[in-house]
């Protein structure tokens, strides 16, 4: 059972629940998310899964994730970018930090990276990204 974390309107952890627990959308949770480009500027969007139960099919930046109980924005992001991308030894540069209320609401943490791999390179996490 994946337990995720669960914030105040501060961004202070309160407790942890299931990911299936989770009650859209009074609790707040936090994610991170990546904005990977290559040394020539060029930038990769992933394309969600059209199996996702939120926002199939959406268009997103290159790796993005739902913080774990127990685990940072940080270390959240590099265990995405090794499941969804097959990306390791990153170096992670923060962002901005966003609060983000629509039929969710979350705390959002940005990551920049810089990586050259060609796009045939990447292994994709079936299920996540097409």
């Amino acid at each position: 059972m994946e337990m995720v974390v669960v914030v105040n309107e501060q961004d202070e952890v309160i407790e942890s629940k299931s990911r299936s627990d989770l009650v859209y959308p009074d609790d707040i949770y936090r994610a991170s998310c990546l904005w990977l480009t290559n040394s020539a500027g060029e930038f990769l969007l992933t394309q969600r899964s059209f199996d996702k139960d939120k926002d199939p099919g959406v268009w997103d930046l290159a790796v993005s994730g739902t913080v774990r109980d127990g685990e940072s924005y940080q270390e959240c992001m590099v265990r995405e970018a090794r499941e969804e991308l097959g990306l390791t030894d990153l170096l992670l540069k923060f962002g901005p930090k966003m609060f983000v209320e629509h039929s969710r609401r979350l705390y959002i943490q940005f990551f920049y990276s810089t990586c050259d791999v060609e796009i045939d390179q990447l292994i994709l996490q079936e299920g996540e990204v097409v």
